[in-house]
């Protein structure tokens, strides 16, 4: 089963923070992740890791 990433402007769309904030946080490992070319993509553990299940919940799972 195929798991979902995340890219650098949802993550920074989401918690409403911007892209290079992001990008720093991946480069100082303050936010796990893995370089895929010339950008970086999180998966869902390590932004539950980030923001504990009930922020990951609050700024990436949709209702309905």
């Amino acid at each position: 089963m195929a798991r979902k990433v995340y890219k650098v402007k949802e993550i920074a769309d989401a918690v409403g923070r911007t892209p290079p904030n992001i990008r720093a946080m991946f480069a100082s490992g303050k936010l796990k992740g893995v370089r895929v070319g010339s950008g970086w993509v999180a998966s869902e553990e390590s932004l539950r890791a980030w923001l504990g299940d009930e922020g990951f919940r609050l700024f990436f799972e949709q209702e309905g």
